[in-house]
């Protein structure tokens, strides 16, 4: 696992047994998935975010986090793919700010919004709050997007001080997507 996966691991611990108010909710941390997986994966993904993939899920196979903050959410391989496959209008794949854009949601906050990918000029993770999606564009009508990280490795540290402010009950701390 990777340095930020490895700290996540061990920090998922100190969540505890905490109650979410889900049922069967826990904090879990997926071992990355095989290769063949992967491989279906960035086999369908947009060429321009392939690299971003692979080194998401060269250290995990997802994350599901209910007990922190509002929760936080990593998609396993096999769900982004079938979003791919799915061709969902409802799925952003492009911003109305960039039309050439490539957009591949990763995860979650738990609130509705959304970790995406962006390749394009400002590549890097940004969230998307809850807002309108047409046709597979992604319109921030009410709430602009926010850069949550460059990279895959970055975003996991950004996540690692949220889960460190939660645990610290830091007040005033700016989740990710605030």
């Amino acid at each position: 696992m990777g340095s930020w996966t490895s700290k996540l691991t061990r920090m998922v611990a100190d969540l505890g047994e905490g109650d979410s108010g889900y049922d069967g909710s826990e904090d879990l941390i997926l071992e990355p998935p095989d290769k063949a997986e992967l491989a279906a994966l960035l086999l369908l993904a947009p060429v321009r975010t392939r690299s971003f993939l692979g080194q998401l899920f060269g250290d995990c196979g997802g994350v599901t986090l209910p007990d922190l903050h509002t929760g936080y959410f990593i998609d396993t391989a096999e769900k982004i793919r079938r979003r791919l496959v799915e061709n969902s209008p409802l799925e952003p794949r492009t911003l109305e700010s960039d039309l050439g854009a490539d957009v591949v949601c990763f995860g979650s906050d738990g609130g509705g919004g959304r970790f995406a990918f962006v390749a394009a000029a400002d590549e890097g993770v940004w969230y998307l709050p809850v807002g309108g999606v047409f046709d597979g564009v992604f319109r921030n009508l009410q709430t602009p997007i926010v850069r949550v990280g460059r990279d895959a490795s970055d975003f996991g540290d950004r996540l690692i001080a949220d889960i460190e402010a939660f645990l610290d009950d830091k007040r005033g701390w700016k989740y990710l997507g605030e």
